[in-house]
């Protein structure tokens, strides 16, 4: 695992985008944009569940083998680039 980066927000509708590296990048409520970069990046939608907050999130994982966590019952989605996507399960980064 490369040195990476823990990214973050909580209320609003939020922009993130990953480093070099191996990065966790985490959002909450508000409808969130979230891209990767270069390196195993983990996304995930929510602090402890991936439960509904009631706004669609876009995950885009960019390059490196990523791993996202999305909840479809808020339409969130994810381009074809993250190579695995689990539905609807608990974070496992609380």
């Amino acid at each position: 695992m490369n040195s990476g980066n823990t990214i973050g927000s909580f209320w609003g509708n939020d922009k993130m985008t990953g480093y070099a590296g191996d990065d966790l990048i985490s959002g909450d409520f508000g409808a969130d944009i979230f891209k990767s970069s270069s390196g195993i990046d983990r996304i995930v939608h929510g602090s402890a569940l991936t439960s509904a907050d009631g706004s669609k999130d876009t995950i885009d994982c960019g390059a490196g083998n990523d791993e996202a966590w999305i909840n479809t019952a808020d339409g969130d989605t994810t381009v074809s680039d993250c190579e695995i996507v689990h539905i609807d399960l608990e974070n496992p980064f609380p």
